[in-house]
């Protein structure tokens, strides 16, 4: 659960990071099925075209895991982070990187108590209650933290205003961690997706945390559906900002997919409400490209190569309160 407090500390930055990333993106053609769990991506599957008018959209887009809109239809946007003035949405990602971080500390607390001594049996331990309501029974089979696998069963488990109902089941060997979700529900602040796919977690124990994501979403209210293909994401907490890094493919079901990486990580500031810093880049159909760069805590510049020849026909400066 270092993650989820740790969210309140990034303030609106991470959710600004979120529009940084969904700046850019490319329509495509063709169709294709991709599963992920419980559901199966459907939409278009080849490379997006990006052009100056959707530049913007997709990179926000992938980093966010889907639509950056009003109704905060975006795909990784529930998890709350606060300024001190208001809730907004956090990337989603980060719901899962805080998922995680939950799963393997309730492990510890419930089935490793202080002597050190595992549980005896395989039986679901008592429930445990969520924060703001709800609740979440898990069941784990291993006599090491090191050597365990599991389920954990959420019953409208609410914890910092995020809602999750659904199964996920996971296991531990050594410093790795596998999770699979199937058809979990998430609902935070209007924004209610269900996730189905798997994350994997090299070294669970280090300060420096990096998640790998093969994974399908879909809005429920909007019924957009996303997928994120090797999407890595590193996240180093500082004593004042957090450094995240990201890269791999992002799926928009309505404009093919983008490669995304970040050239230069990303630095948000505790409770600050823009990055100051970090570099974005977003490739679609022939190498056409996005780069959506952090000035500052309050403008952006966006640099949109639409055909891939390695020169910038659109660039745009801006306020990240105008995005």
């Amino acid at each position: 659960m270092r993650i989820f407090r740790s969210l309140t500390r990034y303030g609106c930055g991470v959710a600004a990071l979120t529009a940084m990333a969904g700046l850019v993106a490319c329509g495509g053609g063709g169709d294709g099925g991709s599963s992920g769990g419980g559901l199966t991506y459907s939409g278009i599957e080849t490379p997006a075209v990006i052009t100056q008018e959707n530049a913007g959209q997709l990179t926000a887009e992938a980093y966010n895991g889907g639509d950056i809109s009003e109704t905060l239809g975006g795909a990784f946007s529930a998890v709350r982070v606060d300024t001190g003035d208001a809730a907004s949405p956090a990337p989603r990602p980060l719901v899962i990187a805080a998922l995680v971080d939950q799963i393997l500390a309730q492990a510890k607390e419930h089935h490793f108590p202080a002597d050190g001594q595992a549980a005896a049996n395989t039986a679901p331990l008592d429930p445990i209650l969520g924060p703001c309501g709800g609740s979440a029974v898990m069941s784990i089979t291993g006599n090491d933290i090191s050597l365990i696998s599991g389920s954990m069963r959420f019953n409208s488990y609410c914890d910092d205003d995020v809602v999750i109902n659904g199964l996920t089941s996971f296991s531990i060997i050594g410093e790795q961690m596998t999770m699979s979700f199937s058809a979990l529900d998430v609902d935070s602040l209007g924004d209610d997706f269900t996730i189905s796919g798997d994350v994997f977690i090299d070294d669970i124990t280090a300060s420096e945390q990096t998640m790998v994501m093969d994974m399908v979403m879909q809005d429920n209210i909007s019924g957009q559906m996303v997928k994120m293909q090797d999407y890595r994401m590193t996240l180093i907490e500082e004593l004042t900002y957090t450094s995240v890094t990201m890269s791999g493919q992002f799926y928009d079901s309505e404009q093919g997919y983008v490669d995304l990486v970040t050239l230069s990580d990303l630095l948000v500031d505790h409770n600050s409400e823009w990055p100051r810093a970090g570099v974005i880049k977003a490739t679609g159909e022939a190498g056409c490209n996005a780069i959506l760069t952090a000035l500052d805590g309050a403008t952006y510049r966006l640099e949109v190569d639409e055909d891939g020849n390695g020169e910038f026909e659109h660039t745009e400066e801006g306020n990240w309160s105008e995005l």
